[in-house]
């Protein structure tokens, strides 16, 4: 679909099992930490439980990881307001999914 080669592709999961098939088909791989997840008494995937690419507790560290700049964090989280600087959508509930 994409006409990418795994290793031109990153899968950026919580799920340390996720992580490793991703690895043993030749992605890249990042851990993003999420304790909580499944509740407050989460037992699974509190931790890296290998050398990933990138280890970080959220998807703005790794954007920063990616681009090597300190990205500003989001200012709102209103799903029915397109990100700024695209065009307006007239059919908002593509944010709601």
């Amino acid at each position: 679909m994409l006409r990418l080669h795994a290793g031109e592709v990153m899968l950026a999961a919580a799920h340390n099992y996720d992580l490793q098939a991703a690895r043993d088909a030749g992605m890249a791989t990042a851990f993003v930490r999420r304790a909580t997840e499944h509740g407050l008494n989460q037992k699974t995937d509190l931790e890296p439980a290998s050398d990933w690419d990138i280890r970080v507790d959220d998807f703005i560290q790794v954007a920063q990881r990616l681009t090597a700049e300190p990205l500003a964090p989001p200012t709102g989280l209103n799903r029915n307001v397109p990100p700024t600087g695209t065009r307006a959508i007239e059919e908002p509930q593509q944010y709601l999914a």
